[in-house]
């Protein structure tokens, strides 16, 4: 499966074109000492390009989902691009991967630390970005997080997320510096708030179901490779093992 993520399907930057997608490697690549968990063009995330393409396996995805990782949650919900058959039996049994507890991915901040927060840029050290200086916070951060907390709310009461975002009005003007940053730490704390309630609230199980995700994700695998070796006519031979007992090794 595949789609355009990030700004494109929450309505807030239209033009930005980033792909997101899953994918399973043959056996080898999973069975074997080589592993393939994700692919990235360009290579690192950068390259200055107006296309970026990250691709995970569908395991290293499913194993983010589980934790409650909203970004792999979005998978679940993302108006696709591309699909296939494996894809579509996910999607249908998107509910085995919901549970009350993802809304804890998200932590309750006091007012020194929500200031903290809200300066969060997106460098290894956490240093302010000096083109938002002049708007007291980091715009892009801010917005994440409190589409983030709508996102938690609508997932908990409805079991969905919905995309685009609704307020994405709201979410580009945050954006672009209109708030204050008084005013948006009064909208993040109502966010939060409202998240937290519906957590309380909400018809989602506990936890997640993993007994029947690892059962699906058998599945999955073992699909792939069995339609993989049929279109191409080539089944994996094994060597002829020798019964006979090990030498010692002196």
């Amino acid at each position: 499966m595949a789609f355009i993520g990030d700004s494109h399907t929450h309505g807030t930057k239209p033009g930005v074109t980033n792909w997101y997608g899953l994918f399973i490697p043959p056996p080898s690549h999973v069975l074997g000492l080589d592993s393939d968990d994700s692919f990235v063009f360009p290579k690192g995330g950068e390259g200055g390009g107006d296309v970026q393409v990250c691709l995970f396996t569908l395991r290293q995805w499913a194993s983010l989902a589980v934790r409650g990782d909203f970004f792999a949650l979005h998978f679940l919900f993302e108006p696709l691009e591309f699909t296939s058959e494996i894809w579509n039996v996910f999607a249908s049994r998107r509910q085995i991967f919901l549970a009350k507890k993802h809304a804890t991915s998200y932590f309750e901040f006091d007012d020194d630390l929500l200031t903290e927060v809200l300066w969060r840029a997106h460098s290894k050290k956490g240093r302010r970005i000096p083109k938002d200086v002049e708007f007291g916070y980091d715009r892009e951060w801010t917005m994440s997080m409190i589409r983030s907390w709508d996102e938690a709310k609508e997932l908990l009461e409805k079991g969905c997320i919905t995309f685009p975002r609704p307020r994405n009005e709201e979410l580009a003007a945050i954006g672009s510096g209109k708030y204050s940053l008084r005013k948006v730490k009064a909208m993040f704390l109502q966010r939060q708030s409202e998240a937290l309630a519906a957590e309380a609230k909400s018809p989602l199980p506990e936890a997640v179901d993993h007994e029947a995700i690892n059962e699906l994700l058998a599945e999955a695998y073992q699909t792939s490779w069995r339609t993989s070796q049929t279109r191409t006519g080539n089944s994996p031979q094994l060597p002829r093992l020798n019964p006979s007992r090990p030498r010692r090794i002196e």
